[in-house]
């Protein structure tokens, strides 16, 4: 029987063994979902002149499988709902998540009419002169006089929650941040504000465009055109909505880790085919380097033997007509010294060319 399940390491093994094609024909998937599940799974696959390489027998390049940190560390041809992305809707899982929230025995989600045992951030938000002080540095809660206290209940209720549940909230420059799981990779801004109203009024000439508090509070996630905000209505306050949103923000704070794992992961893989890419780029320098040393050696020896060959034949001509004079021989003995400098099995010390590159011959 056909295998078609495979542990990471094996489907690493198997797509650098057989095309994308092949393998898409043997587990009747596409080519498209096959690369889907390499992503996923953090397989780096082979680029599109890999194969032709192989085809020609010229040299290839395999990335190494990285390390990886799923959840998922195989796949089953015959059963890939693990890597449907929409199985379960964020809506369903933010629902899901909701009912996980409200049933934790540790937190209490209950909004006291007033404060009690505020955190810091709430104690000096409490406090007109340190708001005056400190430059923005407090919560982004902004209601009228009235709703103030409310305000600081709502937040403070959901900030001690949010917390024995494992996140962070801080606030800088007057902005308050959720820090899903405690870790600032994966963040939000988040605002308890009083709604207001237009407010047209006529003085003289003059027509004025006021806003006007109105009474309802929104609690926002977000900000600018990419935001999300719950408000108090006649059936529901923000009070009741606590679980839901944070619910909401356990979700988006997930989706963003996941994100960010993929994107890690496709960054390692990346970084990896670059480091592979460069030692290799630095091996074959290398390579190429140590042949023209090479080369020039067996160069250099071909050449001594031609001057070797060469001083033979002198000495045989000197010696046939009797040529020997004192210039003669002190040459031979020169040009023989010369060669063994020159000559790579030799390279005598010569006084004279002892910083001269015997290559440039």
């Amino acid at each position: 029987m056909e295998q078609t399940k495979f542990r990471r390491e094996e489907l690493y093994n198997l797509v650098w063994k057989e095309t994308a094609s092949k393998l898409s024909i043997r587990f009747n998937i596409t080519t498209i979902d096959l690369k889907r599940i390499c992503e996923k799974l953090a397989i780096p696959q082979p680029k599109n002149d890999y194969w032709t390489k192989i085809k020609f027998g010229k040299q290839v390049i395999q990335t190494p499988l990285p390390d990886f940190s799923g959840k998922i560390i195989e796949v089953d041809f015959n059963n890939l709902e693990s890597f449907n992305d929409e199985d379960i809707s964020t809506r369903a899982k933010i629902r899901q998540k909701e009912k996980e929230v409200l049933k934790d025995k540790r937190i209490n989600l209950k909004v006291p009419q007033t404060v009690k045992n505020p955190i810091p951030s709430i104690q000096k938000f409490k406090q007109p002169e340190y708001r005056i002080s400190s430059f923005g540095d407090f919560l982004a809660i902004r209601t009228s006089k009235p709703l103030e206290s409310r305000a600081l209940s709502i937040m403070d209720t959901f900030i001690k929650a949010v917390e024995i549940r494992g996140h962070k909230v801080m606030h800088k420059n007057g902005e308050t941040y959720f820090y899903y799981e405690s870790n600032t990779r994966y963040w939000c801004t988040i605002s308890l504000i009083e709604k207001s109203d237009q407010q047209i009024s006529n003085d003289a000439s003059w027509t004025r465009h006021n806003l006007v508090y109105n009474g309802k509070l929104s609690f926002r996630y977000g900000m600018f055109s990419v935001y999300k905000e719950w408000i108090d209505s006649t059936e529901t306050l923000i009070e009741e909505r606590l679980g839901h949103i944070i619910a909401f923000l356990e979700v988006k704070g997930e989706n963003d880790k996941l994100e960010r794992m993929a994107q890690d992961a496709k960054q390692a893989i990346a970084d990896q085919e670059r480091l592979v890419e460069k030692e290799y780029e630095a091996r074959k320098k290398e390579e190429l380097k140590k042949f023209k040393e090479l080369f020039s050696l067996a160069d250099r020896l071909h050449k001594t033997k031609i001057l070797r060959s060469y001083i033979d034949e002198y000495l045989v001509n000197i010696e046939k007509h009797n040529l020997w004079t004192k210039e003669s021989l002190e040459w031979v003995a020169w040009a023989k010294s010369k060669i063994d400098w020159y000559d790579p099995f030799i390279e005598a010390e010569d006084d004279v060319l002892k910083n001269i590159d015997r290559s440039i011959f």
